[in-house]
């Protein structure tokens, strides 16, 4: 089945390489739908940029250039460029973000070969991301109905 070791988004699967019938293609595609929801979202800080491109979306931070899904090497850097912009957004995350760590795992070391290390950090980011949506979902909800009272 479909998803049982990634998680989906809009039925992609978000992962940070390739692996058997998961090519670069569906993995840019999904890291350009989070780029997308984050937007969708307004979770986009002053000092970050997404450009959520279905060939591969970027993150610019300071001038520099992050690309996710072009290959292991970028991934790895633009994950953690993610996670540094994600770190500003909600403290109660159900994996915290700290400078070096998501969860219990140190992104800071962590090398592009430790595949099941960036599987890891790709299944807490989006249980992240499900948290920061539904959130935002609640939020404007709660707007919503306040207008319509």
């Amino acid at each position: 089945k479909r998803g049982l070791r990634y998680p989906l988004i809009n039925e992609l699967r978000l992962a940070f390489s390739p692996k058997g019938d998961l090519g670069w293609a569906e993995i840019q595609a999904a890291w350009s739908q989070v780029a997308q929801l984050l937007l969708f979202m307004n979770l986009q800080l002053k000092e970050w940029r997404l450009i959520p491109l279905t060939t591969c979306a970027k993150i610019i931070h300071e001038k520099r250039v992050y690309n996710l899904g072009k290959d292991m090497p970028s991934m790895a850097g633009a994950l953690k460029a993610l996670i540094r912009m994600l770190q500003h957004t909600n403290p109660s995350l159900p994996f915290p973000i700290t400078d070096q760590n998501i969860g219990d795992v140190a992104i800071a070391m962590l090398p592009n070969t430790d595949h099941p290390g960036w599987s890891r950090v790709v299944h807490y980011l989006a249980c992240n991301l499900k948290h920061l949506s539904d959130a935002v979902s609640q939020e404007r909800r709660n707007k919503l109905q306040a207008l319509l009272l």
